[in-house]
């Protein structure tokens, strides 16, 4: 077994697998960006989350599908590592969304020739990174990548994580709270695997119930309870 996240006090883990130093040491340098995150939502809890919700998925669907798990969990730990980087705010929020895949395709990029990863594995880690962001114009054609947008939506149907994400962007506006909650109306149909959609049937009522007490909270100008 080896899963860097549990060095960082974790407890959910996928058994990796891993035996190539080369990657072992990418997974380790994305926990060190990722455990200094300046974004509160896109930490080493988030790898945790997305670790926690793929070994589900291969404890539901078997060898069903045939996903290179390397290639995988590489685009797990390294998604979000640039935006790991910035504090978000309502200032360069649409940014980030926007710009989010390509920068840590880059920096994913950078990293990997260092340690002289192979092309076609750098290539579809990239790939897996850039299609990852919320912001697409056409879907997902790898099974990596297609995996990796499942399990990252997945991960934005969680009340904590989405409730501190927007006490975070400072004064929080009810129209962007009510435009996001649209999109998570929309966003658990867009997903490629049965199994995600089914997760997100289970636990959407009680994700949109604690939602309209936030906002609730919100009109009354207490966004912290």
């Amino acid at each position: 077994m080896y899963n860097p996240t549990l060095n960082k006090g974790m407890s959910q883990s996928i058994d990796l697998g891993i035996s190539s130093q080369k990657i072992k040491t990418l997974l380790d340098k994305a926990v060190e960006f990722m455990s200094n995150s300046k974004d509160p939502g896109h930490g080493v809890e988030h790898i945790n989350n997305l670790l926690g919700e793929t070994d589900q998925f291969f404890k539901s669907t078997g060898n069903k599908f045939k996903i290179d798990k390397e290639i995988l969990v590489l685009a797990v730990y390294w998604h979000d590592v640039w935006k790991s980087q910035i504090k978000p705010n309502w200032g360069n929020y649409l940014f980030l969304q926007l710009y989010e895949g390509l920068g840590s395709m880059f920096m994913f990029k950078t990293y990997a020739r260092s340690v002289d990863l192979a092309p076609e594995t750098i290539q579809s880690v990239s790939y897996a990174i850039r299609k990852h962001s919320a912001i697409q114009g056409l879907r997902a054609k790898t099974l990596e990548a297609q995996l990796l947008w499942d399990v990252d939506t997945l991960d934005a149907w969680n009340t904590q994580r989405t409730c501190s994400a927007f006490r975070n962007l400072g004064r929080i506006h009810i129209s962007a709270f009510d435009s996001y909650m649209r999109y998570m109306k929309r966003a658990g149909f867009q997903l490629y695997f049965d199994w995600t959609r089914n997760e997100v049937k289970k636990i959407a009522p009680l994700f949109f119930a604690e939602m309209a007490k936030f906002r609730e909270s919100l009109l009354k100008g207490n966004p912290g309870s």
